[in-house]
């Protein structure tokens, strides 16, 4: 019984004693099998783990505006997520240049959370019709940002780098004490030993 399948990761076909099985669950609580090559496995692999990690953070970031824009989850229309995917897969243009891919879902969640003071003072001064149309401001605010916080990660980075250097040298000079301190040799050549004989 060696009939051939599609590999669910290069879509090619084999026979199905070449392939291993990747058995997924469903919520509603079923199973599906998917046909993965040999060679195809470690590679099929981190990109299952990398879109779970995606679906994860995406999940996060959602929660985080839900919460900034102070409704409930649900409540987000499906509507804004082509928008916040628009931006995540480096469809939008920033500051001019186009991004060959976008931020992670991870930092535009932390570019929500800096924009956060800015998103909700918007409502003191400006009528919206709609939650999606103060979605959108809110994500045009975060646009404007993006660089913005860019810059402050990579000063946050190089601050905390050269601060690594500066512990290393502190720990090198605080060696370098110890094994130069040599106690001072006595005047005396007082020495037991020469009692115990």
């Amino acid at each position: 019984m060696n009939r051939e399948v599609k590999c669910a990761y290069c879509g090619e076909k084999g026979k199905k004693i070449d392939m291993k099985v990747d058995e997924i669950q469903r919520q509603s609580g079923t199973t599906f099998k998917k046909n993965v090559h040999i060679a195809c496995w470690d590679q099929y692999i981190s990109n299952k783990q990398f879109l779970e990690t995606e679906k994860k953070e995406r999940e996060d970031l959602i929660t985080l505006i839900a919460e900034i824009i102070n409704i409930p989850i649900n409540e987000v229309p499906s509507s804004f997520f082509p928008f916040i995917e628009q931006l995540r897969n480096g469809n939008e243009k920033i500051k001019g240049t186009k991004y060959k891919q976008g931020p992670t879902y991870a930092f535009i969640a932390d570019v929500y959370e800096y924009c956060r003071q800015d998103i909700i003072d918007v409502r003191s001064y400006k009528s919206f019709d709609d939650v999606f149309g103060y979605l959108l401001y809110g994500l045009a605010i975060v646009k404007n940002n993006i660089y913005n916080v860019k810059r402050l990660h990579e000063t946050q980075k190089i601050v905390a780098e050269k601060q690594d250097i500066i512990e290393q040298q502190i720990d090198i000079e605080h060696l370098e004490q110890e094994v130069e301190y040599k106690p001072a040799a006595s005047k005396t050549s007082n020495d037991i030993s020469d009692f115990l004989d």
